[in-house]
């Protein structure tokens, strides 16, 4: 059984009632609620920022998710993984997928060009172009542009919101990530993989680190405590305290924080906006 709570997602759990931004994997009819996710779904009906995988045709809906599924309409915000065209619609995100257009913030795994545009993610793939906003993994070289992300890549440039994975020192900006990466300065909003200390920042991810202060909106992989922070994210460690916006993958309880994300975890308490893998009971 679930609670009533907006914002929460769900995977491979029972009935689910109608809440707003809800995730499902595996799982039954789900009703027609805004913000949804499904995953292995059959039909779900027409609700704005809804995902599926593996489903049925679908409605044409804004800011959803779908998955190896054919054509999808021209919805804003919606995911493909495995899809075939999916005409142009702005924040989408493709994966091995062929040509998805010129749209702002959308995603591509292992494809080709993707054109010019705001706030996309790129995986693997060819130049980009420059545009604000934008993911890249074994990419090219690309300008210099904010809310970027970057992996295995050598120096960025100074852009806020940035990724990198295996890369050089990028210098200070603020909302950086960093995977496998040296010292990367005191910045906030960033992400750090592998690393080393990185000091007290608001908004940092760390994944494999040492001990990193209060800062809040941070991830943490298979690492020791990270103190109290709001909005942090936690795989595979210890206590993390009460903290809004926080995610757990494997760890120990929790408490009872808004906008929580647990895999494989224990007792999470009745938090909206979080997320659950095997697991029934999200109260």
């Amino acid at each position: 059984m679930e609670g009533n709570h907006s914002q929460r997602w769900r995977v491979n759990g029972s009935a689910t009632v109608a809440y707003p931004q809800r995730w499902r994997a595996n799982g039954a009819a789900a009703g027609a609620h805004p913000q949804r996710w499904r995953v292995s779904g059959a039909a779900a009906g027409a609700h704005p920022q809804r995902w599926r995988v593996n489903g049925a045709a679908d409605g044409g809906y804004p800011q959803r998710w779908r998955g190896k599924w054919a054509a999808a309409g021209a919805h804003p915000q919606r995911w493909r993984v495995s899809g075939a065209a999916a005409g142009a619609h702005p924040q989408r995100w493709r994966v091995n997928g062929s040509a998805a257009g010129a749209h702002p913030q959308r995603w591509r795994v292992n494809g080709a060009a993707a054109g010019a545009h705001p706030q996309r993610w790129r995986v693997s793939g060819a130049a980009a172009g420059a545009h604000p906003q934008r993911w890249r993994v074994n990419g090219a070289a690309d300008g210099g542009y904010p809310q970027r992300w970057r992996g295995k890549w050598a120096a960025a440039g100074a852009h806020p919101q940035r990724w990198r994975v295996s890369g050089a020192a990028a210098g200070a900006h603020p909302q950086r990530w960093r995977v496998n990466g040296s010292a990367a300065g005191a910045h906030p909003q960033r992400w750090r993989v592998n690393g080393t200390a990185a000091g007290s920042h608001p908004q940092r991810w760390r994944v494999n680190g040492g001990a990193d202060g209060a800062h809040p909106q941070r991830w943490r992989v298979s690492g020791v405590a990270a103190g109290a922070n709001h909005q942090r994210w936690r795989a595979n460690g210890a206590a993390a305290g009460a903290h809004p916006q926080r995610w757990r993958v494997s760890g120990a309880a929790a408490g009872a924080h808004p906008q929580r994300w647990r895999v494989s975890g224990a007792a999470a308490g009745a938090h909206p906006q979080r997320w659950r893998v095997n697991r029934v009971l999200l109260v």
